[in-house]
């Protein structure tokens, strides 16, 4: 019975140590970073080099070093949950879309930094979570700036850069501004009437953009390692009058092209007709210098004659003498 207690005993204990184990080393693999609590004092501690530690019964949280965020409408990006779906934003025409980007972003390397996200997330996920919360609000504020006929035509560059540009510095404050812009119609001379309207515009002051919010990349210190605007949904409504605009606007340009041959074809015409009476003219005088210089021929020939019949008609007369 002493032998059957003894290795019971040394079953039991050796069943504690190898549990304890779990809970007294850790391992800090590539591309982690751990924040570890201290089981008595609770002092907090970041590991950031890849190996072996003392957890020492410890808590221990683990974040990612980098990461991506999708927000995207394709199965292949992400893990296809509403976790990763595209942002829908409005433009300022009242006219929506849904935006699909990845940002890659990473941790601080300041310790410091990490701590200071630990105590106010508490967890990597939560964490990711706010970020992703960031983007969104930074997707719909910067959208609200553009009309979607712009992004549509020209700006979806524009639009992209001033997404990174606020996720990079923070919020940028708007103002209305009164503009002037096509109203649709055209002027006796076909060319575009225009009309005043409001338009929202970031706010500067001494050629810097007024931040009001400066954000999760800024107020943590996280790096943007980049930012992939990858598509923009229009909504049926908006592709549709888009693609009429764009018809009008053509019709609008033959229209003018076709009043511009028509103001041409009378300046040529107008043209011609004053090079054909210049050439009459021009022929006529031609006439009357032929006239003119054919009767004055006829006269000198004539006045030869006469004077010819005179001189014969005295030698003829001297001889009869």
């Amino acid at each position: 019975m002493r032998k059957m207690g003894i290795v019971v005993g040394s079953a039991v204990l050796v069943l504690v140590l190898f549990l304890a184990s779990f809970s007294m080393f850790e391992n800090v693999k590539a591309g982690e970073i751990h924040v570890k609590q201290a089981a008595i004092s609770g002092e907090m501690t970041v590991i950031s080099k890849p190996g072996l530690y003392g957890q020492w019964f410890g808590t221990i949280t683990k974040y990612k070093v980098s990461d991506e965020i999708y927000l995207s409408s394709s199965n292949q990006d992400g893990d296809s949950t509403d976790n990763t779906d595209a942002v829908q934003v409005r433009f300022n025409d009242g006219s929506k879309a849904k935006i699909s980007a990845v940002t890659k972003w990473r941790m601080p390397a300041d310790p410091a930094q990490v701590l200071k996200i630990h105590q106010d997330f508490r967890s990597f996920d939560a964490f990711k979570a706010y970020i992703r919360q960031y983007l969104m609000e930074v997707s719909m504020q910067t959208s609200s700036i553009y009309k979607a006929e712009d992004v549509y035509s020209t700006k979806r560059a524009e639009l992209a850069q001033m997404i990174r540009d606020q996720l990079i510095n923070g919020l940028y404050a708007t103002e209305q501004i009164e503009v002037l812009e096509p109203s649709g119609e055209l002027d006796d001379k076909g060319s575009p009437m225009m009309t005043k309207t409001l338009r929202p515009q970031i706010k500067i002051v001494d050629k810097v953009p007024v931040i009001t919010d400066v954000g999760v990349f800024r107020k943590y210190n996280v790096d943007l390692v980049g930012y992939n605007l990858k598509a923009i949904e229009f909504d049926e409504q908006i592709e549709m009058l888009i693609a009429k605009k764009k018809e009008s606007e053509q019709a609008r340009v033959v229209a003018r092209a076709n009043a511009d041959r028509a103001r041409q074809d009378r300046v040529t015409a107008v043209e011609q007709g004053a090079a054909r009476i210049a050439v009459a003219q021009a022929d006529e005088e031609v006439e009357k210098i032929k006239a003119v210089t054919n009767a004055k021929k006829d006269q000198e020939v004539a006045a030869l004659r006469a004077l010819q019949a005179k001189s014969d008609a005295e030698a003829a007369l001297s001889m009869k003498r």
